[in-house]
């Protein structure tokens, strides 16, 4: 498992965006690694909804895993407030669900080919195999 955040590398980077979003950008204490990180950005369909998600992961493992929420020592006390990470949460969900642009391919024979051709394409969960993958068929 690792942990990294280069600052100068945060505009081109989406594991280093979504790390300062979640606000978990030093190594010592850090909450989530990279490898999870990584996975959380792979499956949402844009950083906003990663983040929606990764803030999901991290108030589950508050409650699963008895993380401290607050701390006293003397006069000095420290609290952790879920409520704060909860609507940050529902914000970035609301914001994600705004920024999903539709697409519909293979409106041609050479598009259809293109995205075939193209080994970083996603094909879109609601679409069949067929759907996705064949070219429009012509008439002979």
């Amino acid at each position: 498992m690792a942990f990294t955040y280069q600052i100068a590398q945060l505009g081109t980077t989406p594991l280093y965006q979504l790390r300062l979003l979640l606000r978990d950008t030093v190594e010592s204490g850090h909450r989530l690694e990279d490898e999870e990180l990584a996975w959380v950005l792979s499956q949402a369909a844009n950083l906003w909804l990663a983040a929606a998600t990764a803030a999901d992961l991290l108030l589950d493992r508050l409650e699963t895993h008895g993380t401290v929420v607050s701390k006293s020592v003397d006069d000095l006390s420290i609290s952790y407030d879920r409520s704060a990470l909860l609507e940050q949460r529902r914000r970035w969900a609301r914001l994600g669900a705004g920024h999903q642009v539709p697409f519909c391919g293979g409106i041609s024979v050479g598009e259809g080919q293109v995205l075939r051709d193209d080994t970083d394409w996603k094909h879109p969960a609601f679409a069949s195999e067929r759907q996705a993958c064949s070219p429009p068929e012509t008439e002979a």
